[in-house]
């Protein structure tokens, strides 16, 4: 979606995801959006952003967030639900983001999703809500921060 008057576009990720490597809802996504995989995913974000305006600031928004921010149980996109943590984001938003980062100009300025709960399973403690690394200055931020059904919080 482009918003001309402000030089931006927004770019959707992958619908009904829960993070990490499972595909929810497969035969949903494959009869809506003809995405049988991951790497069919990843070719779908990746041609949605290439059709971006060359001026415009690119923001993506998706249930959940890419992989690669960490895999302790309070990082953005870490599994809260297991005591040993793990990364849950999702890996075909992740490798879409790199290979446009890598093949293009396009200005990638924030992701934007809302899939993880900020209070921790097990007595953890709350999720940190945003992230920044080296990714060309590209920042990443959840936007529902829900309690976690499993203790209330």
């Amino acid at each position: 979606m482009d918003f001309p008057n402000l030089k931006l576009s927004v770019v959707g990720g992958r619908p009904f995801s829960c993070g990490g490597e499972h595909m929810f809802r497969k035969k949903l996504l494959i009869s809506r959006y003809g995405v049988h995989d991951m790497n069919e995913s990843t070719e779908k974000i990746h041609e949605a952003a290439l059709g971006t305006p060359d001026d415009h600031s690119v923001i993506f928004l998706a249930h959940n967030g890419p992989t690669g921010l960490g895999s302790n149980v309070d990082n953005i996109c870490g599994k809260y639900f297991v005591c040993e943590g793990g990364d849950h984001g999702d890996p075909d938003l992740a490798h879409a983001i790199s290979y446009l980062k890598q093949t293009t100009n396009l200005s990638i300025k924030l992701v934007v999703f809302g899939h993880m709960h900020k209070g921790l399973a097990f007595g953890n403690g709350l999720r940190k809500m945003a992230f920044g690394n080296g990714l060309r200055t590209m920042g990443l931020i959840e936007i529902s921060p829900i309690g976690d059904i499993t203790s209330g919080g």
